[in-house]
């Protein structure tokens, strides 16, 4: 008989399988911290190299950034001048193939103990010419690709961009670019700033100088040669010394108060003078001088960039005042104090050398070709009112004392002009829209007050119009002579419309001025105290007319595209 054995139960093995299981879950948790230290390290090495990969993007970014800001200055700086579209280009390329293209932007902040940099490279050529031609303007359009590299230790990322740089020349100024400037003198004799005048618009001249004080030109001063400006002398624009025909291309402001608000581009030296200030910057391709300028009131508030020294006299002890950085192929002189960098041996010429200058003299007006009916001579008897002179060709024109003459629109030809006399004026009759155009082989000589008739019922006088009505006004009249323009002192004197003179214009005390002078051979000679001349673009008249454009781009002029349309971002950064 089997008998059923009893085995006690015991606690041996659920004790094993406790084991085994603890065992089990040690190996688990193990196998997942060691998971998650993976993962955990793996995510921090991703974050670090995404971090560091957009800190390289965004340097990269900020080189093009910057590469726009500097060539956007470079185009608003140029597009004031009268060049024709290949100079306009040609001095835009030389900067930025000299100053931006293989350059290095590295203000920047360190970051983890490494400083980054960003590579620039800008790509343009001549197949990106866009042209334009059209009834009231040419323009050249141009395609540059911007490349930016950012740099931190090992890591990079390169960026690029495209803008478009659009240089247009008005029809109007194309023929006679010269009457893009308020007083244009084309003779090889200096250009004197009136004495104590207010002159709104450029000026161009052989050599131009202000040997006066309390002068204020409310624009820009282009020189071919040299530029001087006497004590107390205001530049509310930039000072351009081209340094042609063998001279220097120097630029001084003599002691004291005198004021540039724009840059000066000197082909020579410049100095600076006690008390006197540049607001912009100075590119010279020789020396810089400052004389005794030793606060931000004085001296030169922007950078400085010579060709060869950077100097200061006087006050051995004391420093020289620069608001931006200091850029010189030679030496900086200890005492000069800049409040950003200091940079000596760049070479000759400059980091910024005056390469944009205009290359070639602007060309004077072409004379009109006409002659005279000496059998239709016009004498207007003394005290006479308004004397009306059809359109037509005639002798010459004598108006006595006291008289009142009217022109209206149309041709005139004359032989001379005899109005010198006390109490006239003149009435141009522009009610119906058409320019008046006066023309003389021999002087014009006139002492009048100046009336205008655009309504067809009041004359007014032209010191009682609003600025901008006197200024559209006066584009549409022009006066032509291939002698002297004298404007006497009889009564004070007003003048209306552009004048061309082969030889001299002369303007007697008390002138007020609208419209745009220019002589071929002669003096622009300014003679009153406190005279106001005021530009007014020729644009319907003779001086504005324009025998056109062409495929070439021979058409001079100023950039008439608004700044903020000069450079556009034709294709936005993206990833190389």
């Amino acid at each position: 008989m089997i008998k059923n054995f009893f085995i006690p139960r015991t606690n041996y093995g659920r004790k094993g399988s406790a084991l085994l299981v603890v065992l089990l879950a040690m190996v688990v948790v193990s196998l997942l911290g060691m998971t998650l230290l993976t993962v955990t390290a793996s995510n921090f090495k991703m974050t670090g190299k995404e971090r560091d990969n957009q800190a390289v993007y965004y340097i990269a970014e900020a080189g093009i950034n910057d590469t726009v800001h500097k060539v956007s200055v470079q185009v608003n700086d140029l597009s004031g001048q009268v060049l024709t579209h290949k100079e306009f280009f040609d001095n835009l390329n030389a900067y930025i193939i000299k100053d931006i293209n293989g350059t290095e932007l590295s203000d920047f902040a360190s970051q983890f103990g490494k400083t980054p940099k960003a590579q620039i490279t800008v790509t343009f050529g001549e197949e990106n010419i866009v042209r334009e031609d059209t009834s009231k303007y040419t323009q050249w359009t141009i395609r540059y690709e911007l490349n930016s590299k950012g740099i931190i230790g090992n890591q990079n990322s390169a960026v690029s961009s495209s803008i478009d740089i659009s240089h247009r020349v008005d029809k109007g100024s194309g023929r006679q670019p010269a009457f893009n400037y308020l007083l244009y003198q084309g003779s090889n004799q200096n250009l004197t700033i009136p004495n104590a005048a207010t002159v709104n618009g450029d000026v161009y001249g052989y050599n131009v100088i202000g040997d006066s004080s309390s002068s204020t030109v409310n624009g820009s001063i282009l020189s071919l040669t040299d530029v001087d400006l006497a004590h107390g002398t205001t530049i509310n624009g930039n000072v351009y010394a081209n340094g042609m025909f063998n001279t220097n291309g120097d630029v001084l402001l003599r002691p004291s108060n005198g004021t540039v608000s724009g840059n000066i581009n000197a082909k020579g030296s410049v100095t600076v003078s006690a008390g006197c200030t540049v607001k912009g910057s100075v590119f010279a391709g020789d020396n810089v001088s400052l004389l005794n300028t030793q606060s931000s009131a004085q001296g030169i508030q922007g950078d400085v960039n010579a060709g060869r020294n950077i100097t200061r006299q006087s006050y051995p002890n004391t420093s020289t005042y620069i608001g931006g950085s200091s850029y010189a192929g030679g030496s900086i002189n200890q005492h000069i104090n800049a409040d950003k960098n200091t940079n000596t041996n760049m070479g000759i010429p400059p980091r910024v050398a005056p390469s944009f200058l205009p290359q070639q003299p602007v060309p004077p007006p072409s004379l009109t070709n006409f002659t005279p009916n000496m059998d239709k001579s016009i004498n207007v008897p003394q005290s006479s009112n308004n004397y009306v002179i059809e359109p037509g060709i005639y002798g010459d024109l004598y108006v006595g004392g006291a008289s009142t003459i009217v022109l209206k629109s149309g041709n005139y030809v004359f032989n001379s002009i005899d109005g010198a006399r006390w109490g006239q004026t003149i009435r141009l009759d522009l009610s119906s829209g058409v320019p008046i155009n006066v023309y003389s082989v021999g002087d014009i000589n006139y002492s009048a007050n100046v009336q205008v008739l655009v309504n067809g019922t009041t004359w007014t006088s032209i010191d009682k119009l609003d600025n901008q009505t006197a200024k559209t006004l006066a584009g549409n009249v022009y006066w032509e002579t291939h002698g002297n323009f004298h404007l006497s002192n009889e009564g004070g004197v007003q003048w209306f419309g552009a004048i061309l003179s082969k030889g001299s214009i002369t303007a007697e005390s008390g002138a007020t001025m609208i419209g745009a002078f220019a002589t071929i051979n002669g003096l622009l000679n300014i003679k009153t105290s406190n005279a106001i001349v005021t530009y007014a673009r020729p644009e319907n008249s003779e001086a504005g007319v324009s025998s056109g454009s062409n495929a070439n781009g021979n058409e001079a002029g100023p950039n008439s595209i608004a700044s903020v349309r000069r450079v556009n971002v034709s294709i936005p950064i993206r990833r190389k």
